[in-house]
């Protein structure tokens, strides 16, 4: 997984000990060697290039689907390096510039 300063697998696990916000891993490479460990480790769904994007929301759907219970946290953020997640507002920043 492709951070330039943290591995996606450490990023996933250090997540899923602060909060049971829903995570689909999306990879760019097919590494099939990352798919176990990243659903051992707490991913909900995991998904590797190439997927269109009704793919992607049909996978989302499912993972919704799935969860008995709506995610809920007492946490509004994650901060780790350069990267910001925002809980509340469903926002996720890199370097300060919104993914959105």
């Amino acid at each position: 997984m492709g951070f330039p300063y943290m591995d996606g697998l450490d990023l996933c696990r250090q997540l899923r000990e602060i909060s049971e916000v829903l995570i689909i891993i999306l990879e760019d490479r097919d590494k099939r060697k990352d798919i176990i460990p990243g659903l051992e480790i707490g991913a909900d769904d995991y998904m590797t290039k190439s997927f269109d994007q009704m793919e992607l929301i049909t996978h989302a759907r499912s993972v919704l689907r799935r969860a008995s219970v709506q995610a809920t946290s007492s946490l509004q953020s994650f901060s780790q390096g350069r990267l910001v997640i925002n809980f509340s507002v469903r926002e996720v920043r890199l370097d300060g510039t919104s993914s959105t």
